[in-house]
Order: structure tokens, then sequence, then C-alpha cells
């Protein structure tokens, strides 16, 4: 019976990870021991390959070859560490033979029951055009990106990835309220566990949102915050305490179960 359930479990978990990365617009792969394990539908559509072509094959493929022993070392470096990588400028090679530049970001995940690495990209290409087309995309990506993600009747998630500066926070804080209003939801998970830098911006966003959500009406439950953004809120004189906070998405979503 323990085995059969920890079966269970760990099909639970990946199906959740699969659930939030599909509605994500960054294209995101998931590789352990240098192998792909998993690739979100935008990873596929960005890179020219179909998922069946990239699930199993080496991480390393898609980069150019000056630029691989970096690349393994740096994968090396997140399985050992168990920490995120820098945010870095790259080239890769997509299915047609093609050439395109991206951010590229790294952090350590479960996959499962094992420890693997999600490597999330972005499109850097628009840096080239003007200030104000630059804007104008901007806007629209931040928008793009708030994807908040049915979980089951008026359980929603919304999964927050990359890095938080002003504008972005901005930006969310004007269009998850929207958002909100086309849904029917009670409970919102919001997770930080994808955000790789955590600083006052984050910390004022976290207190906004919340009072937001509470207007509204909605129960908001915050997960995967890490230590250190505890310790930055306690730092400028805000108190957590008050708020419904959860180690993981699982966890919460057992507690509004439990409830109902």
């Amino acid at each position: 019976m323990t085995q059969t359930n920890t079966v269970v479990s760990i099909q639970e978990k990946e199906e959740l990870f699969r659930q939030i990365t599909e509605y994500s617009f960054a294209p995101t792969v998931v590789h352990a021991d240098h192998k792909v394990l998993y690739v979100n539908q935008a990873a596929a559509e960005f890179l020219k390959t179909s998922r069946e072509d990239l699930i199993g094959i080496s991480a390393l493929r898609i980069f150019k070859e000056e630029n691989k022993p970096a690349i393994l070392n740096r994968m090396n470096e997140v399985k050992e560490k168990r920490e995120p990588a820098d945010l870095i400028e790259i080239t890769l090679v997509k299915g047609d033979g093609s050439f395109v530049d991206v951010e590229l970001t790294c952090a350590p995940v479960t996959f499962g029951d094992k420890p693997a690495i999600q490597s999330v990209v972005r499109d850097i290409t628009y840096q080239k055009i003007t200030a104000s087309e630059l804007d104008e995309m901007r806007h629209e990506i931040y928008e793009i990106a708030t994807a908040i993600v049915p979980v089951s009747d008026g359980v929603f998630i919304l999964p927050l990835a990359g890095r938080v500066d002003e504008t972005r926070a901005d930006q969310m804080l004007t269009t998850i309220p929207l958002k909100l209003k086309d849904f029917e939801v009670d409970h919102l998970i919001i997770d930080f566990s994808g955000i790789y830098r955590l600083d006052e911006i984050v910390v004022s966003f976290l207190f906004q949102i919340y009072d937001i959500i509470r207007l509204l009406g909605i129960h908001p439950i915050f997960t995967g915050i890490r230590p250190e953004l505890a310790r930055k809120a306690v730092q400028i004189g805000r108190d957590l305490s008050h708020m419904d906070t959860m180690g993981t998405v699982k966890q919460a979503i057992r507690k509004i179960n439990s409830a109902q």
C-alpha cells in the first residue's frame, strides 16, 4: 500500500508540474543527467521541433558546439549546488538549423521524484528594435505571461517565474485583477518558487497583490516563499504572519480540499 501511494504521489507531482508549465508562454525544458525529460508546447514551437523528437535527446543538442562545454559546466553546477544559475545570454540552434539569441535561466526542480533542472528561455531578438516598440512588446509579453491556471472549481494557480522588476510588478497589479473577473475564483494560489531574484520590489508586490485579491473577495495563498524573501520582508519592516503561506502548491491544494 505504501509503495502504491508513493507511485501515485509521484504521478500527481508530474501532472501538476505539467499542468502549470503547459499554460506558460515561456519555452520551458526540463532535463536531468543532460537528457530532456519534458518540454512544454511553447518550447516545441519555439525550437521548431516536435515534442517527440525533443524528449530523450541530449539537452546540449540545442546549443552551438563552441558553447556546449560551458553549458555542461553550468548544468553540473546547478545539479550539485541545487541553486539557480545566473541569467545568461546565449545562442540556440532551432530544429530547422536557424539560430536565435535568448536569455537563459536554469533552476533546480523535482520532476516526479527525480532531481532535475528547469531551463526557461526568452527570445531577445526584440531588444534590437526601437525603444517605443520595445516598451509596447514588453507590455504585451508581461500580460500574456500572467497565466492564471484553473485547478478545480474555484481554485486557480498563478505561477510566477523569472525576474519581477518595477515595470512587471505594475503590469501584474493591473492585469491580475482584470483577469480574475473572467473566472469564479474562491482561492488563488500564487507561487513564488520560480522568482529567482528576491528584493524589495517582490516584497512590495506580494503585499499589494494580497490586499487587492482580498478586496475582490478571493482567498490568496502564497507558496514557494523562500527564506530569503521572508528575511527581506522582515528587514524592511513587513510582517508575513497574517498571510496564508504554504511550502508548495500541492500542500496548498490539499489544505483547500481538506477544508471543503
